[in-house]
Formats: structure tokens, sequence, C-alpha cells
């Protein structure tokens, strides 16, 4: 069922840098009222400003994002800038999986490469394997009310998924980052706190692999990602009883030479959708012998949309850059009704996280941590960065200062992961789980100019947690990893997320940081 790409325009942008063009806003969903855009101005690609913090808070004490070695060897307490803690539900430990329901909560538990075998259904340990249900009507006292454990829920990685117009929740088979070619799909609609079962299948082709997927808008098609097997899918939720395999591409048909992909999303109407392309751990930004890898195509997916037979998914452009490896996901909002795209960098120019890959990446004057970054997409066809959402620790000028705090960390440090917007049809703040760095929240009301308003990062918890990702093993040790998608919850001026050993929290904003007063 391989689909072959249809290149209507392929655009190869590398490290872009410019003004955004003035075309009608289509790329991002259907915006009829857009009003006038911010001014496009100089991008910007320097640390954002720091937050301004409150008398009560528990500032960082060094550079912005940074947990020093002293700190950790005296036992990080954590700090907090203009969030507060308001409840907890620490439980067994959790992945980086988070999603929001009405009243309700889901996380999904780890189960690591060389941790969790496929054919083992929990670690060690490990009480209640699946995706911890959550009633979280009193914030200040989530309280565990389900577990979902249909095999995609076991573990499904990056692909846990809310569609609320339809009240479903979904997730492919994610097991240690690459499961098998299952799918699941629960009922939100009668009660959220125990979800219903709907289906549990495996699709039709089995080559296919889990790790990411995202729901179009309107809940009838589910595409997942598999990474190892460099393979992109569609699925026809229309009957969430009977969910069917659609096509299937990888992007190694615009780049042979890709190994991965990962995160997506899909613009409001379903006909575009925003995929990242990713180069996986190799590190082509040290060297200009090896192709820009890293970034995301836009593509054109109206065909899979309107379910036309033997449907073709057309490419009409590709970004990529030299400083981050590994896009996670991407975010397609507005801003005073202007649409740009957020795409996230799991990892900094070195490649997957060592003291040897930072330093080489810093060597040669690269970040060597992941960062957000914001692109103008009112022509699709021409992308145009706006902003680099980086912090003091990303900065290669910093480098002989941070560099060390991560050591003996597998894979991350101070990268940036999942993030989510206030409203994506009129985005105010961004907010991203950040590994080591905790979440931060960034100001993009002008996007060209952003700044930091406020940052959580959670205590260290040390010890064994069966359902923890961190640092693939469940033994967390002198930081926290806070990498889950946070939900925001803007009548109770709330954030909701989970990080691998502090599990569960919900914080609130304070010192009238947010939300803005209109």
């Amino acid at each position: 069922m391989l689909k072959q790409f249809l290149f209507v325009t392929l655009l190869l942008t590398v490290a872009t840098s410019g003004c955004g063009s003035s075309s009608a806003p289509t790329a991002a969903g259907d915006s009829s009222t857009a009003s006038a855009p911010v001014a496009a101005q100089t991008p910007w690609e320097q640390p954002v400003p720091k937050a301004s913090c409150g008398p009560n808070d528990v500032v960082e004490p060094a550079l912005q994002g940074q947990v020093t070695l002293m700190e950790r060897f005296a036992g990080f307490s954590g700090t907090h800038c203009n969030l507060a803690l308001v409840g907890q539900y620490q439980g067994e430990g959790a992945n980086v999986t988070h999603q929001v329901f009405g009243h309700c909560a889901y996380y999904g538990q780890a189960g690591s490469v060389g941790v969790w075998p496929a054919s083992v259904p929990g670690r060690a340990g490990l009480k209640h394997p699946g995706v911890v249900v959550l009633d979280v009507s009193n914030p200040g006292q989530p309280v565990a009310t389900a577990y979902l454990s249909s095999i995609s829920f076991l573990d499904p990685w990056e692909s846990l998924k809310v569609n609320a117009p339809r009240q479903l929740l979904a997730a492919v088979n994610g097991t240690g980052g690459a499961g098998g070619p299952q799918f699941d799909v629960y009922d939100l609609s009668q009660d959220c706190a125990h979800p219903k079962l709907l289906a549990s299948v495996a699709l039709s082709d089995a080559s296919l692999k889990g790790h990411e997927g995202n729901w179009a808008p309107d809940g009838m098609t589910y595409y997942g990602g598999g990474t190892d097997v460099n393979t992109y899918y569609a699925i026809d939720v229309s009957d969430p009883a009977a969910p069917k395999l659609i096509t299937k591409w990888s992007p190694s048909e615009v780049i042979p030479s890709t190994p991965a992909v990962h995160g997506l999303s899909v613009s409001t109407d379903g006909n575009r959708g925003y995929f990242a392309h990713t180069g996986g751990e190799q590190v082509p930004s040290l060297t200009t012998a090896i192709p820009a890898q890293n970034g995301f195509d836009i593509l054109d997916l109206s065909e899979i949309q309107a379910r036309k037979a033997n449907p073709q998914v057309k490419v009409l452009t590709t970004v990529l850059w030299r400083d981050g490896v590994e896009t996670q996901h991407t975010i397609p909002i507005f801003i005073q009704g202007h649409p740009y795209l957020v795409a996230t960098n799991e990892l900094g120019s070195g490649g997957f996280g060592s003291t040897t890959n930072w330093a080489s990446a810093c060597a040669v004057n690269m970040p060597p941590f992941g960062f957000p970054r914001i692109y103008d997409i009112s022509n699709e066809t021409q992308p145009q960065l706006v902003s680099k959402l980086m912090l003091e620790v990303d900065d290669p000028a910093n480098c002989s200062d941070v560099i060390l705090d991560n050591t003996g960390q597998l894979l991350f440090g101070y990268d940036s992961h999942q993030c989510a917007v206030d409203d994506l049809s009129q985005a105010t703040i961004l907010v991203c789980g950040q590994f080591a760095s905790g979440l931060r929240v960034y100001d993009i009301r002008n996007p060209y100019r952003p700044r930091e308003l406020a940052y959580y990062n959670p205590p260290a918890k040390p010890g064994y947690l069966p359902g923890s990702g961190y640092n693939l093993t469940g033994l967390c040790g002198t930081t926290d990893w806070t990498a889950s998608m946070p939900a925001i919850n803007a009548a109770a001026g709330e954030i909701l997320f989970v990080s691998t050993c502090n599990g569960f929290q919900v914080l609130k904003f304070t010192n009238g940081a947010w939300p803005f007063a209109s």
C-alpha cells in the first residue's frame, strides 16, 4: 500500500531566516477572520529574555534553564517562577505522554528499550501497567480511577492523543519506542474517568511500527508514525469500533538518507499536514559533507481527507536546518489571525546526548541542546523563520558552563520535547517540557520577540519508579525529566503535565503573570 509522493514543490531551506509573506493564511487551517498580523521583524536567534519572578519564587541561581552540578550533588529541590504547585499524583512514575479531556487526565507509563521487551507486559515491580486515568475534578487531589491496559496503551510512547470533538482517546503501539502495528481507541463520552474500549486491532500492514501519532481535527483520521520503519500512515476512524488502514508513505522518498519520522500535526480543515522530517541520531549539523536532514514537511493531505481511492500525499515544502537534530513535533497556530508553525527539536546539533556530542557541537559554535522555533507559514511554499526560543543553556557561548551538568544521562540534557499553546486560533503562550530544564512558559504574542514568562522545574526524586521513563531505566537521579505535552486550562490559570519522576502535576500561575489582561 505504499503510495508514491507527488512532488509539487520541494523547497530545501537550511537555517532559513527573513520576513514572512503576506499571502492568505491557509496553511495552518481555516481562518476567515484574520486581523492585522504582527509586523515582520528580524528573526530572533538568541536566548529569550528571562522571566521576571515574584518575591516568593525560588529562582534559578545560575544560567537560564540550568541545574548546576552543585545543585545536583546537594539534592536538587526544584525551582519555580510565576508558577506554584497545586496538586500532584506521583503514582509509579510516568513516561512522556499526557492528555486531558474534561476533568480527566491520561498519561502513559514507560516500557523502554532494553528494559521492557515487547513480549513482557510490564516493568519489574509495576503494579498497574498501562495508561493511568486521573479524575482531576479537585486539582489539589488528583485521584486514579482506571488503568487502560490494551496492547497499545501498555506503552503508547508519544502517540496517546485525545480528539475532543468526537470524545475519543487513541494510540498506536509504541512499546519501547517501536511497537507493533496495533491501534487502540477508547470512548470518553460516557465517563471520561472510566473510558470504554471500542477497538484494539492490528492494522492490515504488519510492517507498521508505533511511536508517534495525532488526529486530524475532525476525528475521522488518525495519523501514526513509526521511526524504526521510517513510515507515516493514515487510519480511517470514521467507525471507531472498526478502524482501517488507508495508506502509508515515507519521507525517505524526499531525501533517501533520512532515517526517521517523528511527530506531526494537521490543519483545521484536515487538508494540510506538518510532519517532522528528522535526521535521527545523525549529526549533519557538524559537517557540510552531509546534507541537512532535520526539519519538517508541509504536506497536501486533501486526498486522504476526502477519502479518494488510492490517495496520494503531495509534498508542498520541506524546511531543514542544521542547528538541531531530531524534530519532535509541530503545532500550527494563529497569532492575530496570522498563521505560524511551532517546531520543537528534541536534540541539539550533536545528536543523541552525551558530553562528547555536546562538546562536538559547541566546538563548531552549534547549540548543544534542542529548542523550539517558530516559522511564518502564510506562504506555505516559502516558510520563513520567525524565532528560536533558546534558553541561556542552549547558547554555544555558555557551553563550558553547562555541558558537564548532565554527565551520565542517556540521550537528553536541557533539550525541548513536547509543547502546547493556550489557544490554537489565537495563541499567546507556548508551554514546553524541556527535560532537565523543567517546564518553560514563553510569551509569544509577538513571535518575533518572544520572552520567558514562567518556569517550574520539579525537584529530584532519586530511586526506582517502574513506570518512569527517566534515563530509559526508571532509576531517577539528580534531576527530573519534564518532557510531556502540557495542557493549559485558561479559565483556571493552570497547567497540567507529567514529569518522569514526579508524575502528574497541576500548576497555577502566580504574581498575575497569566492570563494576560485584555
